[in-house]
């Protein structure tokens, strides 16, 4: 796709710089939004890795290439038509799950620390008997 833009005219450098820029204010915009609700439904969440979110932005590009945002879809779509579909979206989901950086290890530090948290429970309630 990239290609054909640049074929056609298309600073396509230029482009994606204001596609960028259009994706992370829209990002900053409602980000305490979307702080809000994640905090309200996982108060506990250690090191916040316990859930992400992927937005889907539709961008039209015009005749002159400039970039419109249509909308932001909060629940995109992951079912797949085509192979570029089926492409797209691979990357997509295996790029937002490079970026959580899961790590063995923080799984289990988290366990040990629920485990810690129900004993000391546990022990103030044998105390005030």
């Amino acid at each position: 796709f990239m290609q054909i833009l640049a074929s056609k005219g298309c600073d396509v450098p230029g482009l994606m710089a204001e596609v960028e820029e259009m994706i992370v204010k829209t990002v900053v915009a409602v980000q305490p939004t979307l702080a809000h609700v994640y905090h309200s439904c996982q108060p506990h969440d250690m090191p916040n890795q316990m859930s992400f979110e992927v937005l889907g932005f539709d961008i039209l590009i015009d005749h002159r290439f400039k970039p419109w945002l249509i909308e932001v879809n909060h629940s995109p779509s992951f079912s797949v038509d085509s192979p570029l579909d089926r492409h797209v979206k691979f990357h997509v989901l295996r790029d937002a799950l490079a970026l959580l950086n899961i790590k063995p290890e923080n799984r289990r530090k988290y366990q040990a620390s629920l485990k810690a948290q129900l004993a000391s429970r546990l022990m103030r309630g044998r105390r005030k008997n």
